[in-house]
């Protein structure tokens, strides 16, 4: 295919808050932009909630239905909007609200607006667990949209499951098959494979796996044991797993990986583990092509090449939607204006272009959940099992029953960076 040139990528982006002016860590902030009558709840995890259903008693018919009031609709996330993911974590939540102040802007759905309770967990698996807890529990949320944390997001799984209460576009945690459970991304299984499907184009022998010791290495170990032996010609060479969020085993990793002669590398880890391995990589003298999954890759952002210093030059990611810098997609470039007029931090980074796409998917079935006048859980899950949207930056998103019609989107790309800047060097397509 020919390359999609985009715009060079600024390494050493600053790490902000995600709202212009946050309060202290213990105290809770209400924002409202007046323009589009958004609400916007932003609290740390020790303090009491500051929501509209804290200050005003919902009507009667709203209480049959949590998150749906006369005249708002309460969605909520969790993520890491300060620490070590701090800037995959703020585009992340503003991909979210750039969404939501959009839809707001048209009016709303069915005459309410959409108030959103964003919670920040810092990277910590604990501080999400309970951020969860709270958005069911406590803030009422009528659907939890985009929650961030792939390793943490299991432990919430029984929670999720007693409630009933919808979760939408989790990134991107293996597919628990639980009803209100949508899974919008490729799973890493998927990644992995596409990924190897990608390196036996290039001609890899030697393949080699770096995962981490959860669900995401054994997500990265299943998408290798289907895929290298389709590949003629390809063994795995070596197999490393990494503690999460730890960085210590790296360099071990990268010595084992080199000491393989492995041409090919496959990376299922965080952002800094993929960065760190990259970096000794190249150190040690290896030539091998690097691929990272898409959350570990961050394909058309810095959070991940901007670590890796020199050894980020010629690194893969595969990619879960369009680049944030492509010139070609007009609803790319549409978002894009938005993104730059919202004022938020990381508002232009892929992991905004990613949320935003996954918001306005669950726009579009709450549009339809509307339109038969039955917000419950049971009725969202039936009409988004029958869910076909096609917007043109991402897969196609097309859900059905379980047990596997929840995991709603086939397919990645694959990208490059290369002097400075991302570029597409291969269609989105799915396994072979």
């Amino acid at each position: 295919m020919e390359n999609r040139r985009v715009m060079p990528a600024i390494a050493g982006l600053s790490i902000v808050l995600f709202v212009g002016a946050l309060a202290p860590a213990h105290a809770a902030t209400k924002t409202t932009k007046k323009k589009a009558a958004t609400k916007t709840t932003v609290v740390a995890t020790t303090a009491p909630p500051v929501t509209a259903a804290a200050t005003t008693a919902a009507p009667a018919a709203a209480k049959k239905v949590q998150g749906i009031g006369d005249k708002t609709i309460r969605i909520g996330l969790t993520g890491p909007y300060t620490g070590a993911a701090a800037v995959a974590g703020q585009g992340l939540r503003a991909g979210v609200q750039i969404a939501v102040d959009e839809v707001n802007a048209a009016g709303g759905i069915d005459g309410r607006t959409l108030e959103l309770v964003a919670l920040d967990d810092g990277f910590e698996i604990p501080k999400l667990v309970a951020n969860m807890k709270r958005l069911i529990s406590q803030d009422q949320v009528y659907a939890v949209v985009t929650a961030a944390g792939s390793q943490a997001l299991p432990g919430s799984w029984p929670d999720v499951k007693e409630s009933g209460i919808i979760v939408w576009a989790p990134i991107t945690p293996p597919d628990p098959k639980l009803p209100s459970v949508f899974i919008l991304g490729p799973s890493r299984t998927e990644q992995t494979r596409i990924a190897i499907d990608f390196l036996c184009e290039r001609g890899v022998k030697r393949f080699a796996l770096v995962g981490q010791t959860n669900n995401l290495g054994q997500e990265g170990k299943a998408g290798a044991t289907l895929q290298v032996p389709k590949c003629p010609g390809m063994e795995l060479v070596a197999e490393e797993y990494l503690e999460p969020t730890k960085t210590d085993g790296v360099s071990a990793a990268a010595n084992k990986v080199f000491q393989a002669k492995a041409d090919g590398l496959m990376l299922v880890t965080d952002n800094t583990q993929a960065a760190l391995m990259a970096k000794r990589l190249r150190e040690l003298g290896s030539s091998a092509a690097i691929v990272a999954e898409n959350g570990a890759g961050g394909p058309g952002g810095t959070n991940t090449v901007g670590q890796a210093g020199d050894g980020a030059d010629g690194f893969f990611a595969t990619m879960a939607q369009d680049l944030p810098a492509t010139d070609v997609t007009r609803a790319v470039i549409a978002w894009r204006a938005l993104a730059k007029k919202s004022g938020l931090p990381q508002s232009e980074n892929n992991f905004s272009l990613q949320t935003y796409g996954y918001t306005r998917v669950f726009i579009e079935v709450l549009k339809k959940v509307a339109a038969t006048g039955d917000y419950s859980w049971p009725n969202f899950t039936k009409v988004a099992e029958s869910t076909k949207v096609n917007l043109d930056f991402l897969p196609p998103v097309v859900c059905g029953p379980l047990p596997d019609g929840h995991a709603c989107a086939r397919g990645a790309g694959v990208a490059q960076y290369k002097g400075g800047r991302w570029d597409q060097v291969r269609d989105f397509k799915s396994p072979k």
